[in-house]
């Protein structure tokens, strides 16, 4: 990909905002669990990889804000880099709740679009911009699913973090499909990352679908797919 390539840094996650609505210092907040320790564990998969996503989606937006070139771009980063660090410590908190700390127990190559936002990250700065919305929709999309899945089986404590995600989730993809050029390299990086995301999915994520929204996965993988 060409382009100036976006400075990198090393980021780790922040301290957890203000006022965030679930952290690990306040755990009473969640709900009661649910106890069936075949979803859990499949659930809980599925979480882990998630948390990786938000970690890796905050070290990139973290890249471009360190940029000069992503500078018109500075409010709008800023905005959604607060969002991914307030997920990363939600979802962090929940699976510690649940006895699993993704930092010990899991690790960042466990979430399947690593590869993606490297080589993406080396591109320009709407290369990069392009990875991040197209990853947005594709969350969306999946936490979607997510959610009609913790609504089945009555898991509150997913549905209640994931409801708040989701909606972060779309307005992050509206707002960076707004800022991108309408332009013929940038419509195909958009292309290039949607393809390689679409094809990379996480076992975890399919393993979950199996066994609990087959019907979806099956259209999602209908002919020729």
């Amino acid at each position: 990909m060409g382009g100036t390539n976006v400075r990198s840094t090393d980021v780790r996650p922040l301290q957890a905002a203000p006022g965030a609505p679930i952290t690990h210092e306040n755990p009473q907040r969640y709900p009661p669990p649910v106890t069936d320790p075949a979803y859990l564990q499949r659930m809980n998969d599925v979480l882990a990889v998630n948390y990786y996503g938000e970690v890796l989606t905050l070290e990139l937006l973290a890249r471009l804000l360190a940029s000069p070139l992503a500078a018109r771009h500075r409010t709008l980063l800023t905005r959604q880099l607060l969002d991914e660090n307030r997920h990363a410590h939600a979802v962090r908190a929940l699976l510690r709740s649940r006895g699993r700390d993704p930092v010990v127990d899991d690790r960042e190559t466990d979430f399947t679009f690593h590869g993606v936002f490297q080589d993406f990250g080396q591109g320009s700065v709407e290369e990069a911009l392009a990875c991040v919305a197209e990853n947005e929709r594709l969350s969306s999309r999946n936490f979607s699913q997510i959610l009609r899945i913790a609504d089945a089986v009555d898991d509150p404590q997913v549905r209640s973090l994931y409801r708040e995600i989701l909606a972060d989730e779309i307005n992050h993809s509206n707002a960076l499909m707004a800022v991108l050029p309408d332009d013929p390299a940038v419509i195909e990086a958009r292309r290039d990352a949607r393809t390689r995301m679409e094809r990379s999915m996480s076992p975890r994520y399919l393993a979950l679908y199996a066994a609990h929204h087959p019907d979806w996965l099956a259209r999602q993988q209908g002919p020729g797919r």
